[in-house]
């Protein structure tokens, strides 16, 4: 573990538990889910180095959204007063300084937060596609068509908080009438062509940064396409390019692609 300051929070170990508490309070697991999956991150490590900054991130965060456990907080108030972690400072002002820190949040568990914080909104994003799926994207009147070569799940420590990618190629085909199923069988599936990213210069690079943040985003998209149907394909994550994007972007480099006005 390392610290660069003093405060609760001064440290890798309790800011990664602070991005996993608000994403799995978010999702609305229970206080005892959230307990029990970050206290796999300690295990059975008893040195005051990992066991302070544990107990203290986890007890001001409970106390932060209103949900102090009286068991967190009756354990950090002992491993304050027991198992500090002063010495793991170098400089005597900072032990003097993570001390006070520490005897600040030991009150603090004490009292009642009149102004508890209010849950984020963080989406986990699942995708019914599969791979192989062709789906057709109105553009401009006309439509340009990707094909779904690849998907996979993107662990995330916490279970429930793993997001799917999705990877494309764009059909180097563009029409005014919608193709139909027919298009895509192998009689004719082999004549058609990917659309090569690189075609108009720096638009691989420009593809590669496009990301959406959130499930909405990826919802939307999903609402406009038009699924023609599946051609199966051998996965092909490496040289395709991961449809984390907003659709008003997609849109924007495809009509770049195809030198639509």
């Amino acid at each position: 573990m390392s610290a660069w300051g003093t405060k609760i929070f001064d440290n890798d170990l309790a800011l990664d538990m602070k991005t996993d508490f608000i994403e799995m309070l978010s999702i609305n697991m229970s206080i005892k889910e959230i307990e029990l999956n970050l206290l796999s991150y300690i295990s059975n490590d008893d040195e005051a180095e990992v066991l302070c900054p544990f107990w203290t991130a986890l007890s001001d965060l409970e106390w932060q959204y209103g949900i102090l456990q009286e068991k967190t907080k009756e354990k950090a108030k002992y491993i304050i007063l027991n198992k500090p972690d002063i010495d793991s400072y170098i400089q005597q002002e900072d032990k003097v300084k993570r001390k006070e820190e520490l005897n600040k949040l030991y009150k603090k568990l004490d009292t009642i937060n009149q102004k508890i914080k209010k849950k984020r909104t963080v989406f986990v994003y699942r995708t019914e596609w599969e791979q192989g799926d062709i789906f057709a994207i109105p553009l401009k009147g006309k439509y340009v068509y990707i094909h779904i070569v690849g998907k996979e799940r993107k662990n995330h420590r916490i279970k429930e908080l793993s997001n799917d990618a999705i990877y494309i190629k764009v059909f180097n085909i563009l029409t005014v009438e919608l193709l139909d199923t027919r298009a895509f069988h192998k009689r004719f599936f082999h004549k058609i062509s990917y659309k090569k990213i690189n075609s108009v210069k720096g638009e691989d690079r420009e593809l590669e940064r496009l990301w959406c943040v959130g499930k909405r985003e990826k919802i939307s998209l999903e609402k406009k396409v038009i699924k023609i149907g599946n051609k199966k394909v051998k996965q092909r994550i490496n040289g395709s390019v991961s449809i984390h994007w907003q659709f008003k972007e997609l849109e924007n480099t495809l009509a770049k692609l195809f030198d639509i006005n």
